[in-house]
This record gives structure tokens, C-alpha cells and sequence, in this order.
């Protein structure tokens, strides 16, 4: 007898070399770059999607194009009808249609072998599309991996329960139902992934043989429901259950009636109700047995919600004309739930008494799979940034995949760690995602440790272990350092109560690998994004600003050259803010005063400056930008419509215990305002600019109704020391 090893790798191998034969089948056929779909009311077929690199692309054939025939560089159109585009011909109502989809299937065939195909559209114009007789593998749409992944499942369930329960018959007719799944979806890859035709017979051939594996999935549920979990009687079902299997085939294989409906989807109802049957009367019969009760709730579960569920979506609303029904392509994934169920059973009630390291394949395989779909997700559908991918991809593993896992482990008391995922999961999301320091990250990753182990103690260490370990016999666990934490060691797990096994080392490692991926990828992702501002800057300074500067120079006028100049400035402090995130307040208000006293010089104003000493920080380059374009307004206000001699400015900063704000006071010895000056657009400019920064402006009449008086203030929150530009929060 075969070890359970071998059993498992000859599966593995069939899957394979199954695959493999799919993928050629579908490759050794014209390809055309494109699919097609239609409507039950309107005459011809639509072009439903088009690959950016086939011949229909090269055609300018473009999606929902009405298409009405085909035809040969040498022969005559061929009409197309609604039927042309079912998926699986066995959804078809009669067998006449079933024979004629297939004829209609050679004719394109023949068609297609030209080498050239003419399209006639709706509106009467003609497509010429070249047809070479190879497919390329990556023009095969992603609905084949999905379903090659779904029929992989499958398989693999048969085969854990082949490989262990030799001699037990409700394991071995089990094993049939993923047989019989496995062919079904194997089929329904070549059909689903049909671009506008196959080749007829090798089409006809597998369409039975889709018919086979339902007759197989039906023949081994319901002998699985007479043998399992109680054999219900002596009566030997499976053999004569057989003559009903052969006898269903041969209906349809022979085309006995003449409706689809009679000749497969009833006997497939009968089928899956003598299944319900069945169950029902084991439910009844181990009522004195709780245990084996609950042994079928899984199995039931994953039972009929597969198989109900695929009658319910896809035949039922065939056969009854309804419309509730979901895409027949995308249900093949309902199947494999019949055997996800059954890793449940296997992990809380023992089905079919597998042992214990069958669940570990099972978790292996699924662990994988997810790592595939996501990696397709990103890849194909989320076309994002590296900053957003990284959080999708965290959510994905840390709210799906780990969960599930270490749920699993836990209900069946293999998990030492009594740990809440609903809060532990969304805090450790914060500690990778939302820090704003490198202080934060280790803090967090402390706190994140604390809340699963409640160890004894949590202390930095001065060697920096090369991977996870447990020392002390367990009392203990090294971690390393990853970016922002440093190396650590944990002790005392459950407040000394247990030592910490290798759950603890493995469960650790995955958190410790999570966070040490985001930080690298986040100082990666941030190096890239300093790399790429330098570089912007840079190519405003060589390009723009020397533009600017040679205007300033060639200006005709002096009104010309101002605005020139004022354009430098505001350039110069905008490369300067994405050269650093802070810049020095104190020279900027230097620049400031330098092209005031420029202003007011050439407007025939004195200007008279006061500036306070405690200007020596640094500010973010937002503020400082925002805050300098409210002063310019503030002063082109009092040029332009002051007609003032005389103007006063005070810049001064405020702090004490309770406040820390930024003071500039301006005067003016000219005309005053009216109360129609606060509509103004520059008024309302500063108004807006200052409330951005979180301050204010507030503007009065100066001394006996002669000039105006405008006063910002603008709160210091964060400043930034000249020399270390550490934050110091206020």
C-alpha cells in the first residue's frame, strides 16, 4: 500500500499535468485578442472585451461593437446568432440546439482557419482581424487561473482523504465527489476561456465528459451520505448506485430525450434531493449522538451550501427563465466549498478521523492561494501607489489570512495564545501605519507584545539576535531590531504562568516579518519621495528661476519687473520647501523686510521695522509660504489704497505657559477703511490664509480716524530647533 506521501504527490502530479493540458488545448487555437457576449432580444453578438495586444486591438475592433456576420477573404458571411456565445452549450434548452451549436462551431472553425476574418458590424462597416493559429499564454484571461486554483482544491481534498482513510467508504466515495468537481471545473476552463469558436469534436468530447464529472460528484455524494457518519443499511448503494450513474450518462450521452432539461438538469435535481434525503435521515438517526450531530453540521455545511448554492445561481434560473442568477464562470467557485467544509470537520469534530497534520495542509494551501489572489489584485486591478498597495496589502494579511489561521489553531486548543484579533489586529495596522515618529514604532511594537503575552517583563537588549529564538528553556524569547525598534527581549509569558513554544516563535516571527516589511518599505517608499523633490527642485531652480531671473533683467517696465521679482521670491521659498520640510523663520522675515522697504521705496513710503530677537526657529515650509503670501497682500493693500507716507511694521512672538503665536502688526498713516473694505478680495485673501494656518486677522481704524491697523497672529505649534530639527510640540 502507497505511503500518504505518495498518494499525495500522485495528486499532485495529475493536477499538473491537467492543467498543463488545459493550458494547451486553449493555446493550440485561433486566437483573435478578444471575447464576445450577447442579448437574448437582439440580433448578433457584441464585443465584450478586447487584449491591448491581440489582433482585434490591431483591428481597431473596439468593446460593444455590434457585430452581425463573418466571413472568409474568399467565402460569404456567416450570421451570427444570440446562441454563439453560451459559455457551456449544456445550458441549452433542446439537444437539437445542442447538435446545432456545434455544427455553427465547425463553420467558424472553418472560417477562422483563413488565417483572416471579416467582421461586419451592425452599422455596415467591415473589420478585417488577422487570426494566427497560436494563442499566447498570457492573453488566456484571469477567470482560467481561478478556476485552476478552485479545481486545485478540490483535488487536494481527495487526496488527503485517500491518502489516510484507505478503507473507509464514505472516505473513499468522498473522495469521487472531488473527482467528479475537479472534472467539471477542468472543463468549464476550456469553455469559459472560448474567445468565437473550438474545435467541434474536441468541444463535443468535453462537454460529455463535463457531464461525466457531475454524474460522478452526484454518485459519490449520495453514497458518501449512505456510509457516512453511520452506514444507514447492509444494502450495498455504491455498486448499485452505479448502474443509476452509467444510466445517466447514456441519457444524455445517447441524447435519449430531446430537451436538456430532462436529459441533465433534472436528473440532476433528483440527484441532489435524494442527497438531502439522505442527510436528513442520518440527522435523525445519530439524534442520541451529539458529537456526531455536530460532525455534521460541518459537513453539511460545506455540503449543500456548495452544491445548493450552485443550483440555486446558475441552473435553477436557467431552467425556470429567472433572473437572479450570478455569472456561471465566477460560481465554479462555489463547489470547492463542499471540501472547505471538511477541513472544519477535520479541525473540531476529526472527520473521517484524518490526522492531525492534514489541517496544516490545508492552512498551507490556503496561505497560499491568498498570497496569489492578492498579488493578482494588486497587480492587475489595483494599479496604486506603492504607499496605498502597502496598506491593502496589510489589511489583506492581517485581517484575513492571519485571523483565520490562528482562529482555527485556537478552537482546537493547539494555540496556547488567548488572543482577541478584533482589537489586536486594527492596533497592530496603527503601530505599522500611523507613527509619526521612529520613537512611535517601538513604542507601539512594545505595546502590541504586552497586549498578546502580558509578559513579566519587555527590556531592550544590547546584541541584536540574528532571527527569533526562545532561551531559558522557554522562559524567554529574542527578537531582533527592525527600523525604529530595537532588539528585545520578552519574559514571562501569561505573567510568568507558561513557557513559550514554538507557536510562540513561529506566531512572533510572522508579526516580527510584518512589521519589519513595512518599515523598510516605508523608509524605501519615503527615500523615494525626497530622492524625487530634490530632483523637481532642482529642475525649478536650473529652469524656471534662471528664466525668471533674466526676466527681472529684461523687464521693460518697473511694474513688469516687480512682478518678476515677486515671482522669484515666491519660487525660491517654494524650492526651499521641498528641499526641507522646515525652513528658518528668521531669514525669510529678512527677505521679507528686503522687499518691503523695496516696495514702500519705490512708492514713496518710510518704512520703519521693529523685529523681535526670538525669531531663531524653524517653521514647516507651508506655514512659512502661506504666512509670507499674507504679508505681501497685506502690504500691496496698503501701497495700492492707503496713500500713505508712513508705514510701521512689528514682528514679534508671544509665549508664555499658555500661548506661542507669531505677532506682525502693520500700520499705516493713510486714508483708513470703509466698511465696504472687508468685501475686498485681498482682504478676504489674508482672511482665508490666516485661517488656514489656524490664526486670525483683525483689522482697525490707528489713531483718530487716520490710517489702518492690521494685526496677525499666527499660532507656533510645532517648532524646530536650528541645529538637531527635532520636533518640540507646544
Amino acid at each position: 500500500m502507497d505511503a500518504p506521501q505518495t498518494t499525495l504527490l500522485r495528486y499532485g502530479i495529475i493536477t499538473l499535468l491537467t492543467s498543463i493540458a488545459v493550458i494547451t488545448l486553449l493555446c493550440n487555437n485561433y486566437w483573435l485578442g478578444a471575447s464576445f457576449k450577447s442579448y437574448d432580444d437582439i440580433d448578433g453578438i457584441f464585443v465584450a472585451t478586447i487584449h491591448e495586444n491581440g489582433p482585434a486591438f490591431a483591428a481597431n475592433l473596439a468593446i460593444n461593437d455590434h457585430i452581425i456576420a463573418v466571413e472568409s477573404a474568399s467565402g460569404s458571411p456567416y450570421t451570427f446568432l444570440t446562441s454563439d456565445t453560451v459559455v457551456d452549450p449544456g445550458l441549452l434548452a433542446t439537444y437539437k440546439q445542442y447538435r446545432h451549436f456545434f455544427e455553427r462551431q465547425a463553420k467558424l472553425q472553418e472560417i477562422q482557419a483563413g488565417g483572416e476574418l471579416i467582421f461586419t458590424l451592425a452599422n455596415g462597416d467591415q473589420v478585417v482581424v488577422q487570426t494566427p493559429s497560436f494563442r499566447p499564454i498570457s492573453s488566456l484571461p484571469w477567470t482560467l487561473w481561478y478556476q485552476l486554483i478552485c479545481a486545485a482544491i478540490a483535488l487536494l481534498a481527495c487526496a488527503i482523504v485517500s491518502a489516510f482513510q484507505r478503507k473507509n467508504p464514505a472516505a473513499f466515495y468522498y473522495g469521487f465527489t472531488g473527482i467528479g468537481i475537479a472534472i467539471v471545473i477542468y472543463t468549464n476552463c476550456y469553455f469559459s476561456a472560448r474567445e468565437l469558436s473550438f474545435p467541434s469534436t474536441t468541444f463535443y468530447i468535453l462537454s460529455k465528459i463535463n457531464w461525466l464529472g457531475v454524474c460522478t460528484l452526484g454518485w459519490g455524494l449520495i453514497c458518501t451520505l449512505w456510509y457516512y457518519p453511520r452506514r444507514l443499511a447492509t444494502f450495498p448503494l455504491g455498486p448499485a448506485m452505479s448502474v443509476m450513474f452509467t444510466s445517466c450518462l447514456l441519457w444524455d450521452w445517447l441524447e435519449i430525450p430531446t430537451s436538456l432539461e430532462i436529459g441533465q438538469r433534472i436528473p440532476l435535481y433528483l440527484g441532489f434531493t435524494a442527497a438531502l434525503l439522505l442527510a436528513g435521515i442520518q440527522w435523525h438517526r445519530q439524534s442520541s449522538d451529539p458529537i456526531a450531530r455536530a460532525a455534521m453540521r460541518w459537513f453539511f455545511l460545506s455540503w449543500f451550501s456548495g452544491t445548493g448554492a450552485f443550483l440555486f445561481f446558475v441552473l435553477i434560473p436557467i431552467t425556470f427563465k429567472t433572473d437572479w442568477g450570478i455569472d456561471y464562470v465566477s460560481a465554479t467557485g462555489l463547489l470547492p466549498l463542499l471540501q472547505i467544509g471538511i477541513a472544519l470537520g477535520i479541525l473540531r469534530y476529526r472527520l473521517f478521523d484524518l490526522d492531525r497534520w492534514a489541517m496544516r495542509i490545508w492552512l498551507w494551501f490556503l496561505g497560499g492561494s491568498l498570497v496569489i489572489l492578492m498579488d493578482a489584485i494588486l497587480v492587475y486591478w489595483l494599479n496604486i501607489n506603492a504607499s496605498i498597495s502597502l496598506t491593502f496589502a496589510l489589511v489583506c494579511v492581517g485581517w484575513l489570512y492571519f485571523p483565520l489561521r490562528q482562529f482555527l489553531w485556537h478552537r482546537m486548543g493547539w494555540n496556547p495564545l488567548k488572543i482577541n484579533f478584533q482589537t489586536v489586529f486594527p492596533n497592530l495596522l496603527k503601530s505599522v501605519l500611523n507613527v509619526e515618529s521612529q520613537e512611535g514604532i517601538g513604542s507601539r511594537w512594545r505595546s502590541l507584545l504586552k497586549d498578546l503575552y502580558h509578559p513579566l517583563s519587555i527590556t531592550e537588549i544590547a546584541e541584536d539576535p540574528p532571527e527569533i529564538q526562545r532561551t531559558e528553556y522557554g522562559l524567554s524569547i529574542l527578537i531582533p531590531a527592525f527600523p525604529g525598534a530595537p532588539p528585545l527581549k520578552l519574559s514571562g509569558a501569561n505573567r510568568g504562568g507558561r513557557l513559550m513554544g514554538p507557536e510562540d516563535e513561529q506566531f512572533i516571527a510572522s508579526l516580527w516579518q510584518l512589521h519589519n516589511g513595512a518599515q523598510v518599505f516605508r523608509q524605501a517608499f519615503e527615500q523615494g519621495v525626497a530622492k524625487e523633490r530634490e530632483r523637481v527642485a532642482r529642475d525649478l531652480h536650473d529652469d524656471i528661476a534662471s528664466d525668471l531671473l533674466g526676466l527681472i533683467y529684461s523687464a521693460p517696465d518697473n511694474e513688469s519687473r516687480q512682478r518678476a521679482q515677486n515671482a522669484f521670491q515666491d519660487l525660491r521659498v517654494i524650492i526651499q520647501g521641498m528641499e526641507s520640510d522646515h525652513l528658518p523663520l528668521l531669514s525669510n522675515i529678512q527677505g521679507w523686510y528686503i522687499d518691503t522697504e523695496e516696495r514702500c521705496r519705490a512708492a514713496n513710503i518710510t518704512l520703519h521695522w521693529q523685529q523681535a530677537e526670538e525669531m531663531d526657529l524653524h517653521l514647516p515650509s507651508r506655514r512659512i509660504v502661506n504666512l509670507r503670501r499674507a504679508f505681501r497682500e497685506a502690504i500691496s493693500n496698503v501701497i495700492k489704497h492707503s496713500q500713505a507716507t508712513e508705514m510701521n511694521i512689528s514682528i514679534r512672538r508671544i509665549k508664555n505657559y499658555s500661548t506661542n503665536l507669531l505677532m506682525i502688526v502693520i500700520k499705516d498713516n493713510g486714508i483708513g477703511m470703509d466698511e465696504n473694505s472687508n468685501n475686498g478680495r485681498g482682504i478676504r485673501n489674508i482672511s482665508n490664509r490666516l485661517e488656514e494656518l489656524g490664526g486670525c486677522a483683525k483689522w482697525s481704524v490707528a489713531n483718530q480716524l487716520v490710517g489702518t491697523e492690521l494685526i496677525l497672529e499666527v499660532p507656533l505649534g510645532i517648532e524646530v530647533s536650528r541645529n538637531d530639527s527635532q520636533h518640540t510640540y507646544q
